[in-house]
């Protein structure tokens, strides 16, 4: 274990191959989970215990925007760029280079060798999450690791209060979904290494909430959203170290557009802000839960 600024403790996950995605043949599987895929990270990396909290959020940032407040629980109603900048404010308070570099236009991913804290990528998410565990979780089995509809009493929960996993992380799954640092795409039947999507309109979330079913509660579920978008059950955690197949010396990950020789364009800010084409069918049933509270 190791502990970054403000008490964030953060676990080594090592290299290594797995099965990413959810079976062909799993009835409970959802489209976008599939086709199952082998992924192989090279290098291993640092991910944060638990989700990101509002006490953390608030000693660095100086507000606190949850709806359900408790200096223990998950910070919520922060967007992508929200959390991309709290990730680059905690780099500097520690004397790291950040990894993004943010304007009001654009993130650039322009140091992810550089130590500093980042999302993690989708596949590092997942292997965090699956901690070498191939299956998906029953819902006897997700009751003891995860809060979801079906315990939360609709509402998040302080931190670590559910059993962690095998590399000793807790609420990956359950309590608030997750932003990741790629942006969302379909998946592809081929080997990956060190995968990561850089350019794309919305960026990947993963885990399931306090609102879910158990179905959407996996460690294969996954959806995307504009990175603009702040849910009162969406957080993030995050992670540290040089997995993304960038070599010391080399800043740069050409796989996306680049603007003016920085770096990599990994998010654009849509240009109508207020009127975001995010799933509506997701926002009317949180509103409809939320009404009850």
């Amino acid at each position: 274990m190791d502990f970054g600024p403000l008490g964030i403790r953060f676990r080594f996950i090592p290299a290594g191959t797995f099965l990413m995605g959810c079976p062909d043949d799993d009835p409970r599987g959802f489209k976008q989970e599939k086709p199952q895929h082998e992924v192989e990270l090279t290098r291993g990396y640092w991910l944060g215990e638990t989700p990101i909290t509002q006490g953390q959020w608030q000693s660095l940032m100086g507000v606190n925007p949850s709806l359900f407040k408790g200096d223990d629980r998950p910070v919520e109603r922060v967007s992508w760029f929200d959390a991309v900048t709290f990730a680059n404010r905690l780099s500097e308070s520690a004397g790291l280079t950040p990894c993004y570099e943010v304007s009001e236009e654009e993130v650039q991913l322009i140091a992810p060798f550089s130590g500093g804290y980042r999302l993690p990528t989708e596949a590092e998410w997942e292997r965090a999450c699956r901690a070498g565990e191939q299956r998906i979780l029953g819902e006897e089995e997700l009751v003891a690791v995860a809060w979801y509809s079906a315990n939360s009493d609709y509402k998040t929960h302080p931190v670590g209060q559910k059993a962690a996993n095998a590399w000793g992380l807790v609420d990956m799954l359950g309590n608030v979904d997750e932003w990741c640092g790629d942006a969302y795409v379909g998946y592809k039947a081929a080997k990956c290494v060190d995968p990561f999507v850089g350019e794309g309109s919305k960026r990947v979330v993963r885990g399931g909430s306090w609102y879910d079913d158990a179905r959407d509660v996996s460690s294969a579920y996954r959806y995307g959203l504009w990175p603009v978008v702040r849910f009162e059950d969406l957080g993030f955690r995050l992670a540290r170290g040089p997995d993304l197949g960038v070599e010391p010396g080399n800043k740069r990950r050409r796989t996306g557009r680049r603007a003016k020789g920085r770096g990599e364009v990994v998010a654009t800010m849509p240009e109508e802000n207020n009127s975001l084409p995010v799933n509506e069918a997701r926002r009317s049933v949180l509103n409809e839960k939320l009404a009850f509270l």
